[in-house]
């Protein structure tokens, strides 16, 4: 361990039989038990202790009689383990049949119908994902979905959601449009809006159209996304100077100033129809990002574009856009912003005024470490650790009528096609793959229910070991965090949790 001290740099030590992780954060030994969620402080002379227990079943020679306590709140825990946690296999896919397989995602998936309008951009963002730096990744294109495609695409969601309602019967139908800018094929965003109006009729009232975009086309088209009552994510990274760094036209023009003119005008024309409605921003953020400036900024515009996400941008390729001084300088800017958020836990400041930003970048990671089973999709038994979905869970259709598993997932993921149906095979092979690495790599490890993988997240099976260290590092910097709320004043959390659909709405997209 280094002597600098950065949140991300902990000493860290498990026993996988028992799925206990035991880590160290400012001189204090923290037990953490994944399948029951007991976390505390260990006394540094009980460590030893403890791990014989663990390890071996020994409770002799104690050191006192406060160690013998602690060992008894472990007994209890160990208890309900074996009684519970110990069943749990990763059931072989091939063995399902298709039928089965699909009620199972007829029960729990089929949460919306994403459609790639085009993978054309009118946008170059420097850490896009189609922008070449990542691998097996589509780059650019000029494609654009025909509305035959599309069209098929619906059909076969009505079709699954139909045959499966009776399994789910408080889904409702939801259809996003991503991109590329979906906004370049607003012709067939109006087809579509239309021709699932008529198919999904019955769900008028509670139909759901959703739209990711970069907000350079927004004001051209604001009277149907407000007619239709379109929910909108807008990609804006932060103030002026942090935004135009990466988010930028073909021809090179910032952008900033063209998106927050395009807002005005969707407020202005909102109140023109009467119409009550809240943009949601999508901020992505690197190792240069300022965090106090996109604080600020969040909270300042809080009114007009209201902050849902905010991440990194993948961090297995951060290495190789930049330098480990630029690490080093981004923590120590994190460790002053999170004392500037315990200082806003510790007062109540959410009392006077809500910090968006805050909310956030430390509250949904928050909901996550305390609720992670109450906020995220269904475990399942062929994938049951980390943090993926099965195919089919959300259903993404490429602009060539290609299905996979989400928007996320590297292009060569393919579960079907809207001419020929779903392909179990594929998702046989898919799932088989990756319940593999988790037999032989994460059964075993300390952060199996806790790991922020997925299989859009994993593959390419490349360098896993190394994808592993980021995984873990990011879930004992998450639980050091929950600690540090706890110490410092524990309602922060039930403020969350009162207020998780507007501080946290979107944690069931994480993954």
């Amino acid at each position: 361990m280094e002597n600098k001290k950065y949140f991300f740099h902990y000493k860290i030590d498990h026993i996988p039989d028992r799925n206990i992780i035991l880590f160290e954060y400012e001189n204090i030994i923290f037990l953490y038990d994944r399948d029951t969620e007991l976390l505390f402080e260990i006394p540094n002379e009980c460590l030893p202790h403890i791990i014989r227990y663990v390890k071996e079943g020994r409770t002799d020679v104690l050191a006192s009689s406060r160690c013998a306590e602690f060992i008894r709140i472990i007994q209890n825990s160990l208890k309900l383990k074996n009684n519970t946690m110990n069943s749990i296999t990763i059931r072989d896919i091939s063995k399902v049949s298709e039928e089965n397989y699909l009620k199972l995602i007829g029960g729990i998936g089929l949460t919306e119908l994403i459609l790639e309008t085009s993978n054309a951009c009118n946008f170059r963002c420097r850490y896009c994902i189609f922008s070449g730096l990542y691998n097996d990744f589509r780059l650019h294109g000029n494609d654009f979905m025909s509305i035959d495609v599309a069209k098929k695409a619906v059909d076969l969601y009505y079709k699954l959601f139909e045959t499966y309602k009776y399994l789910n019967p408080l889904r409702d139908p939801k259809i996003g449009f991503y991109g590329g800018e979906p906004l370049l094929n607003i012709n067939l965003i109006e087809n579509i809006v239309e021709y699932a109006g008529k198919l999904f009729a019955k769900y008028k009232e509670n139909s759901l159209y959703t739209l990711t975009t970069n907000g350079s086309l927004l004001g051209k088209y604001v009277e149907f996304l407000l007619q239709n009552n379109f929910q909108i994510f807008v990609s804006i990274d932060g103030p002026k100077e942090i935004h135009d760094a990466h988010r930028i036209l073909v021809n090179g023009t910032p952008t900033f100033d063209l998106i927050m003119s395009n807002i005005e005008q969707y407020y202005k024309t909102a109140e023109k129809l009467g119409k009550q409605t809240t943009l949601f921003a999508m901020a992505t953020l690197t190792l240069k990002s300022d965090l106090f400036k996109v604080r600020e900024f969040f909270n300042k515009v809080r009114n007009k574009i209201m902050l849902a996400f905010a991440t990194f941008i993948r961090p297995f390729d951060m290495r190789e856009q930049y330098t480990l001084e630029d690490y080093y300088e981004f923590q120590e800017m994190e460790k002053s912003l999170r004392e500037e958020f315990l200082d806003y836990v510790r007062n109540r400041g959410w009392m006077k005024e809500e910090d968006i930003f805050f909310n956030v970048y430390y509250g949904q990671r928050i909901i996550l470490a305390a609720y992670r089973y109450k906020v995220i999709r269904p475990m399942n038994e062929y994938i049951p650790f980390g943090s993926s979905c099965l195919p089919l869970y959300r259903i993404f259709v490429n602009t060539q009528g290609a299905i996979l598993p989400c928007e996320k997932s590297p292009t060569n993921l393919v579960v079907g096609d809207v001419f020929n149906g779903i392909n179990y095979e594929s998702i046989q092979k898919i799932i088989k793959t990756y319940s593999e690495l988790q037999l032989h790599k994460c059964s075993k490890c300390q952060i199996k229910f806790s790991c922020r993988s997925c299989i859009a997240t994993i593959y390419p099976m490349e360098n896993i070991e190394q994808k592993c260290a980021i995984f873990r590092r990011g879930v004992i910097d998450d639980l050091t965090l929950l600690i540090q709320v706890i110490k410092t004043n524990r309602d922060y959390i039930e403020y969350l949790r009162r207020n998780v659909s507007r501080s946290g709405s979107y944690l069931y997209l994480f993954s």
